[in-house]
């Protein structure tokens, strides 16, 4: 059988002695080429990815030499040494009466030696059966630790790296429950008192009223228009624990009724007496305290005189969970005062009768709703 003819490309290759694939001239320059031109993309692309990851290194040895996390807390604490109240309430995100400039420019005492005592990194919640993660470095607990009294506290405030630039500083997080307390004043018969330079609502068993507050050590008074009581100062030291409500009680040992309070209800006593003695008919006057025993002779008498000779010494005090009327202020006799009465008897012979009897006064005394002074009386 007859084989097909060469072409001239097989004739060619044959003649030649090469049994390989033809190759057009330059080839092997051409594969050379591209090979060294591949190898150089690799080197600068390599080179480009060190050098990003020397700037990265560089940045974050930068920013780390340069910003530390202890430093936005460094700051928190001189604003609390310098009573900087606006500023810390713009911080703490509170719009409490207790944080302005105004409320502890007296007094409040910041807490003593306040210090930093450590940083740990954010590593996060690990769950049980979890691997634990990475530390987030962006995010660190800053321990500080500081005196209120005579205790110390420990507490750690969460710090976070800024969010965008290409040297990030260090910021306070915005939950910032670590330096802050909770407070709610309970005084009895007082609806504000003065905490530190601020007044404040107070609070009560059904409805608490709580308020955020810096720890350290408060002067507790009763506010300054108090129609009834004033005077009265104690210091409470605040800390913040983990049970950081702290429930502050004013016992009626700590009010004082107010001077003015005490010479206002002596002389509605005293006109109350004189009104009194003008009783002319009865050796028991309705409403008084005045009482004579009779001896169980009940004849009509006439010519009845009463003279106060002596006005009863009293006290005028903030009232007990024991008084039983319920008002703010009670008045008790300490000291009884004298009265005098003389009469006759309209069918005996004309001669005047006389006795002397004790007076004793008590009672309690409310502010109406201008302020005014009321004693309600009880013989």
């Amino acid at each position: 059988m007859d084989s097909a003819p060469m072409t001239v490309e097989e004739s060619a290759g044959r003649g030649s002695g090469d049994s390989g694939p033809y190759q057009a001239p330059g080839g092997a320059e051409e594969g050379q080429r591209r090979t060294t031109y591949y190898r150089r993309r690799v080197v600068v692309v390599g080179a480009v990815v060190c050098l990003l990851a020397l700037l990265a290194f560089g940045q974050r040895a930068i920013q780390e030499r340069l910003y530390r996390p202890e430093q936005p807390v460094e700051e928190l604490i001189s604003l609390i040494r310098e009573r900087k109240g606006d500023e810390l309430a713009r911080i703490l995100r509170t719009e409490s009466t207790l944080i302005t400039d105004a409320a502890l420019a007296e007094g409040y005492t910041p807490p003593s030696g306040m210090s930093i005592i450590g940083v740990d990194d954010d590593a996060g919640q690990v769950e049980a059966g979890e691997v634990a993660q990475r530390p987030n470095r962006d995010r660190a607990r800053v321990k500080m630790r500081y005196h209120v009294g005579d205790q110390s506290f420990e507490t750690a405030v969460m710090v976070v790296r800024e969010k965008t630039g290409w040297l990030r500083s260090w910021e306070l997080s915005g939950h910032m429950g670590g330096l802050m307390a909770r407070v709610n004043v309970a005084p009895p018969h007082t609806d504000r008192v003065r905490v530190a330079a601020a007044e404040v609502d107070t609070g009560d068993v059904f409805k608490t009223r709580w308020i955020d507050a810096l720890p350290g050590t408060y002067t507790i008074a009763v506010a300054a228009d108090d129609p009834l009581f004033g005077g009265s100062r104690s210091e409470v030291a605040i800390p913040r624990t983990r049970a950081s409500d702290t429930l502050i009680r004013i016992d009626h040992t700590d009010l004082e009724v107010r001077p003015s309070v005490v010479e206002d209800v002596e002389s509605q006593v005293s006109d109350h007496l004189k009104v009194c003695a003008e009783n002319d008919t009865s050796l028991n006057p309705p409403g008084c305290p005045m009482r004579v025993d009779r001896g169980g002779v009940f004849l009509t008498i006439d010519d009845v005189e009463w003279t106060i000779v002596d006005e009863p010494e009293i006290k005028v005090r903030p009232s007990t969970d024991e008084d039983t009327h319920g008002a703010p202020v009670t008045v008790e006799t300490i000291a009884p005062g004298t009265a005098e009465v003389t009469y006759t008897y309209a069918r005996g012979d004309g001669e005047p009768v006389r006795k002397s009897v004790d007076i004793t006064v008590g009672g309690s005394v409310r502010a109406d709703e201008n302020g005014e002074v009321l004693w309600n009386g009880s013989a």
